[in-house]
């Protein structure tokens, strides 16, 4: 797995993108800390894919409203 986020291609992001969605649906994890500190969620930043992103910060905030 890529460890860097520079230079992402196009299924690069897409699979960080999956990483963050999986991260969100998986029935065991209540916690997203750790992933959310790892530099892999930032080769989703101004793609189509930032969403993914946004919303794990806000789950893991506990804002709704956001």
């Amino acid at each position: 797995m890529c460890h860097s986020h520079s230079g992402s291609t196009s299924s690069t992001v897409s699979t960080h993108g999956d990483l963050g969605i999986s991260a969100f649906l998986g029935d065991t994890i209540y916690n997203f800390g750790e992933l959310l500190m790892h530099p892999i969620l930032d080769a989703l930043d101004n793609t189509q894919y930032d969403w993914i992103k946004k919303l794990l910060f806000t789950s893991n905030e506990g804002n709704g409203a956001q």
